[in-house]
C-alpha cells in the first residue's frame, strides 16, 4: 500500500495533519487538502486522489457529520469505487449512516499515543488484507488457466455436471448403466480398466487360436 487519502472537515485540519504525519512514519504517502490548498478545480483533485488511493481514512467528528460537510460526498465516492475505508471516530460522536457497516476506531483528541496505535493497526491491517486478496486473485487465475489448458474427461452427454479434479464433466441422467467406447467386440466399458480389457482380449484370442488348431487337427485326422 502506498497512498492514503484522508477525508476530514476543515474544522479538523489539525487532527488531519497528525494522521498524515503518522501515516508517513509507516511508509505510506498521505493525501489531504487543507483549506489553504484549495484553488482552481480542487474538487476534481479530491475526486482523482480518491480514485488513485489505496486506503481512505475518514475523520468522523461533529463537524464532518454536518449536512453541509464535503466528507459525506467523499465517503460515497470511496464506497462506489470499493475503496478500503477506515473511520476514526473523534470524541465518541456517532458514525454516519454510510459507515455503519464498517469497523471503526475510537479516538480521544487528547491522546496522541492512542492515535499512533490506531494508525499502525489500520495500515498493517490494510496491507495484510491487500496481500490476502492478491494471493486469492492469483490462485483464482491459476485455477482458471488450468481449466482452460486441460481437457476435461467426457463421460456422457447431459445437462447435469459434477466436478473431476477442478473440471466440469457431464453426468448421464441414467443410473445403473455403464458407458462404452468403441464398437462391437472391441467395445470397452467406461468403468473397466485398460489392463482388464487387454486381459480379456488376450483370452479371446487364445480361445480362437485353440479352436482353429482343433479344427485343423480334425481335418488332418479325417484325411488319414
Amino acid at each position: 500500500m502506498s497512498s492514503v487519502f484522508i477525508s476530514f472537515s476543515s474544522a479538523d485540519e489539525h487532527e488531519a495533519r497528525l494522521v498524515a504525519a503518522l501515516c508517513s512514519e509507516q511508509g505510506t504517502t498521505p493525501w489531504f487538502m487543507a483549506r489553504s490548498m484549495r484553488s482552481g478545480d480542487w474538487q476534481i483533485q479530491i475526486d482523482n486522489a480518491i480514485k488513485n488511493c489505496d486506503l481512505v481514512i475518514v475523520l468522523v467528528s461533529q463537524a464532518s457529520n454536518r449536512p453541509t460537510s464535503y466528507v459525506k460526498n467523499e465517503i460515497l465516492l470511496a464506497r462506489r469505487l470499493e475503496k478500503p475505508i477506515a473511520p476514526i471516530v473523534i470524541d465518541g460522536v456517532s458514525l454516519p449512516t454510510a459507515l455503519l457497516d464498517l469497523h471503526a476506531w475510537s479516538w480521544n483528541r487528547k491522546s496522541s499515543i492512542d492515535l499512533q496505535n490506531i494508525i499502525l493497526e489500520i495500515i498493517l491491517g490494510t496491507v495484510q488484507t491487500s496481500r490476502k486478496n492478491a494471493t486469492e486473485s492469483d490462485t483464482e487465475e491459476d485455477n482458471q488457466f488450468d481449466e482452460k489448458s486441460e481437457s476435461p474427461p467426457i463421460l456422457s452427454r447431459g445437462p447435469s455436471y459434477h466436478t473431476i479434479k477442478g473440471h466440469l464433466a457431464p453426468v448421464s441422467k441414467q443410473t445403473g448403466t455403464s458407458h462404452t467406447f468403441g464398437s462391437g467386440a472391441n467395445q470397452m466399458k467406461a468403468d473397466e480398466s485398460p489392463n482388464s480389457f487387454q486381459l480379456k482380449k488376450l483370452l479371446q484370442l487364445t480361445i480362437i487360436a485353440s479352436l482353429i488348431g482343433l479344427a485343423i487337427a480334425v481335418v488332418i485326422i479325417s484325411l488319414l
